[in-house]
C-alpha cells in the first residue's frame, strides 16, 4: 500500500470488513461473564475461553501473545525502542438478562448493525484495536512499541487489572478503549454495600431474589410467600400491573417483577425490578403483616427509587463527576428452610 491518510485506512478497513465481523462473532458468541466464585479460576470457564480465543486470533495475525494466569493477556509487536504504549480493553460482559429479541451469544448481523452481548461493551474495542495494531504493524514505522492489554473482570471486581499491574511491567503510557468519545479523564470510584436485616425473613416469606450483577439495574425480581399468605384479592390486585406475574407453585405463591436492565452509568435508562416488586407488594398490603417485613420491603423500594440514592438520603454530586449513580440494590438470594 502506497497511499497515506484516512482514505487509505478506510479502504484497508473495508478490505478487512468480513474478517473483522467474523472475529467479532467468535468472541461475542462466548458467554464471558466474570464469575470470581467459579471453580474454574480466576473468573470462570467462559472468561478462560474468550481469552484463549482472542489470543489465538492475534497469534494468527502474527502477533506475540502472553496470558497472565487468565486474569488477562497481552498482544504486542516490536516496532521501535523499548518504550511502550498500552491500549486496554476487556473481554468480560455484564450478564445478559432477559427479553432478548436476538440471541445474546449468537451474534446477528442486521443491516449494518452487529447484535449480541458485548458487541458494544467492550468486545468491539478489543477487536478494533487488534486491527489498529495490524495496520500499524504492516504499514507504519513507529518509534515505540504498541500493545493491547485485555482483561477478564472489568465488569466485576477489576481484579484483572490489579493482577496485571502487580505482576507485569506496565507501559509508559496507557490508553483505555472503553468510554465515550472522545476522551475520559477519570472514572468514578465503586462502592458495594451489604445490608442485613436485624432478623430472619418473616415466617410468611420463603425466599426473595433479584438482580444478577452489581453494576446493572436488575430486570428480574421474585418473592415466594407461603401458601395461604397472599389472598385472592391481593393476587388480583398484583395482576393489574403489567410488570407483575403471580403464580401458585408447589411451595407457595410466587410473585415476579419484570423491569428493564441498564448499566449503572445511566440508571435512568433502566427500571429496577426490585423496586417494582417492593412497590407493588406495598400497594396491595403485603408489607403490613409485621414491622420487620414492612421495614425491609420499604427499604428495597426506597433504595432503587431513581438510581441516584435519593430514597436513602445518599444523593450527592459534584461538578467533575456529576451525580452519584446506584446499581442493583438487589436483595441477593435468601431462603428460609
Amino acid at each position: 500500500m502506497t497511499e497515506t491518510g484516512i482514505d487509505a485506512v478506510r479502504r484497508w478497513l473495508e478490505s478487512h470488513r468480513n474478517d473483522i465481523i467474523e472475529d467479532m462473532r467468535r468472541i461475542v458468541n462466548i458467554r464471558s461473564v466474570s464469575e470470581p466464585d467459579s471453580d474454574v479460576l480466576p473468573f470462570g470457564k467462559g472468561c478462560r475461553k474468550v481469552l484463549d480465543t482472542m489470543l489465538e486470533l492475534a497469534a494468527g495475525k502474527g502477533f506475540k501473545t502472553d496470558c497472565f494466569n487468565y486474569y488477562g493477556g497481552k498482544i504486542s509487536f516490536a516496532s521501535g525502542s523499548g518504550r511502550e504504549i498500552g491500549i486496554w480493553s476487556h473481554l468480560d460482559v455484564v450478564p445478559e438478562g432477559n427479553g432478548w429479541i436476538y440471541p445474546p451469544y449468537d451474534m446477528t448481523v442486521v443491516d449494518d448493525f452487529l447484535i449480541g452481548r458485548g458487541v458494544q461493551d467492550n468486545k468491539s474495542s478489543a477487536v478494533g484495536i487488534l486491527y489498529v495494531l495490524l495496520y500499524l504493524k504492516e504499514f507504519v514505522s513507529l518509534n515505540c512499541n504498541y500493545s493491547l492489554y485485555v482483561g477478564c473482570s472489568e465488569e466485576n471486581t477489576m481484579d484483572d487489572a490489579a493482577y496485571m499491574i502487580a505482576h507485569v511491567p506496565m507501559p509508559e503510557v496507557s490508553l483505555v478503549a472503553d468510554c465515550g468519545f472522545p476522551v475520559c479523564h477519570g472514572e468514578k470510584g465503586n462502592l458495594s454495600l451489604v445490608f442485613e436485616t436485624r432478623e430472619l425473613l418473616p415466617e410468611t416469606v420463603i425466599s426473595v431474589e433479584g438482580g444478577s450483577s452489581a453494576n446493572s439495574i436488575p430486570d428480574q425480581a421474585r418473592i415466594v410467600y407461603r401458601s395461604g399468605v397472599v389472598t385472592k384479592e391481593q393476587k388480583e390486585r398484583l395482576r393489574l400491573s403489567p410488570e407483575i406475574t403471580v403464580m401458585d407453585g408447589e411451595y407457595g405463591t410466587v410473585v415476579e417483577a419484570s423491569g428493564r436492565a441498564a448499566h449503572i452509568i445511566s440508571p435512568e435508562q433502566g427500571k429496577s425490578a426490585v423496586t417494582i416488586l417492593a412497590k407493588e407488594l406495598m400497594a396491595c398490603g403485603l408489607n403490613e403483616r409485621s414491622a420487620g417485613e414492612n421495614q425491609w420491603i420499604e427499604f428495597l423500594r426506597n433504595c432503587g427509587r431513581d438510581g441516584y440514592g435519593t430514597g436513602i438520603g445518599a444523593a450527592v454530586s459534584d461538578t467533575v463527576s456529576g451525580c452519584l449513580v446506584g446499581g442493583n440494590y438487589r436483595p441477593g438470594s435468601h431462603f428460609r428452610q
